[in-house]
């Protein structure tokens, strides 16, 4: 999901209009997680991927205008100084238009050589090539020191890894009776109460508001961007009222307790997945019910 679409303010009217019309369907649905889990998100994503698409198809046929147009000046038959100028004209909307591309390829690689207002050079798209390239796995060794190179190859390994590093441990009984018994068993009354009052939407505010909007998002594909760059007055109650029936409620979908584990090189050249650290990106709902 390309979030630097919210920095246009017609993309960004459009989606708040859509968003008040999401919220005349919420009572068709069995509850406000259904609603947000089977009707919004998707929604979200569709009218995102569809911008793109469209800008894409803009961005394609002002290109072959403008070669169109470049073509027909050559063809024209014009003083030299005349033609000169005119290709000049075309030759700067051309490149307007791609460092306008670029400018959204680049848009996350927080290159601190590059100044705000400034255009994309080689030496920004080469650094946006070598950040890509050095997040790909292309080969590691399994346990038994063999090279895998494929895909599958790739995953069964770090599968295989993960799973006998984060294995069940062999514990003995008595240790974690000790460890029950060194507690409290039963929450005080005054904590009972704090732990059972619902979310309020100072708290939720605050939880929102705390998280940096670059933070990669998990496999939904909505970031914290999302939420801080559309009108937080127009779907604030929706996420409160969301929150606390999550929490109080706890309606929890299966597919929001899912994950996407990313592994993060600990070496310039990891080799084996004991190189990698891994993180997991939380659904960012998920993520905010833990922090609230």
């Amino acid at each position: 999901m390309n979030l630097s679409l919210l920095d246009d303010t017609t993309f960004k009217g459009q989606l708040q209009q859509e968003w008040l019309q999401w919220r005349q369907q919420e009572r068709k649905y069995l509850d406000i997680v259904t609603w947000w889990v089977n009707y919004v998100k998707r929604k979200i994503c569709y009218m995102f991927i569809n911008e793109g698409k469209e800008r894409v198809r803009t961005e394609v046929m002002n290109e072959n205008f403008y070669n169109t147009c470049v073509y027909d000046v050559l063809q024209d038959l014009i003083q030299h100084r005349e033609k000169a100028a005119r290709l000049n004209h075309l030759k700067a909307k051309i490149v307007r238009l791609h460092n306008k591309r670029l400018q959204t390829i680049t848009i996350d690689t927080h290159e601190p050589t590059m100044f705000q207002g400034e255009s994309p050079t080689l030496f920004h798209l080469l650094q946006m090539r070598k950040q890509r390239e050095s997040r790909i796995i292309a080969n590691v060794l399994d346990e038994n020191g063999a090279p895998q190179e494929t895909v599958r190859g790739i995953l069964r390994t770090f599968i295989d890894y993960l799973k006998h590093k984060y294995g069940p441990i062999q514990i003995e009984e008595n240790c974690v009776d000790q460890m029950l018994n060194a507690g409290f068993r039963t929450v005080a009354e005054p904590w009972r109460d704090l732990l059972d009052r619902p979310i309020t939407l100072e708290e939720l505010k605050t939880v929102v508001h705390r998280g940096a909007g670059n933070k990669a998002p998990g496999n939904d594909g909505i970031g914290l961007a999302f939420f801080f760059k559309v009108n937080w007055d127009i779907i604030k109650n929706n996420m409160l009222a969301l929150f606390n029936q999550m929490y109080n409620n706890s309606k929890i979908r299966d597919q929001q307790k899912h994950g996407l584990v990313v592994c993060i090189p600990k070496k310039t050249v990891p080799t084996q997945p004991a190189d990698y650290r891994p993180i997991t990106l939380l659904n960012t709902i998920k993520f905010w019910l833990a922090s609230s």
